[in-house]
């Protein structure tokens, strides 16, 4: 199986610099700022792929029932890049 140049360039960045953020969230309302390493949004990345591989054809039903599961603590995601990211420049360049 090819591994797509998304997740080679993911890779390369997590060997790299893993510790860098690689997504940032403003709470504009609160002052608050969240940020995703590298290594960490990495990790997810590989979670999902491992959960997708193990059930296979029913990963549609499995995923919505984890994320059901993790809706309590994680809330809702939406992530929106309002400027072409390390990661993108890195993949277009």
């Amino acid at each position: 199986m090819d591994i797509p140049a998304v997740l080679v360039a993911l890779q390369r960045r997590a060997r790299s610099s893993g510790a860098e953020p690689l997504l940032t969230h403003y709470d504009l309302a609160g002052g608050g700022r969240t940020e995703l390493s590298v290594a960490t949004f990495a990790n997810w990345v590989n979670k999902t792929a491992n959960l997708i591989e193990d059930v296979g054809a029913d990963a549609t039903a499995a995923l919505a029932a984890e994320a059901e599961a993790v809706q309590d603590w994680l809330g809702d995601v939406v992530v929106r890049a309002r400027f072409p990211t390390p990661l993108e420049r890195e993949l277009l360049a």
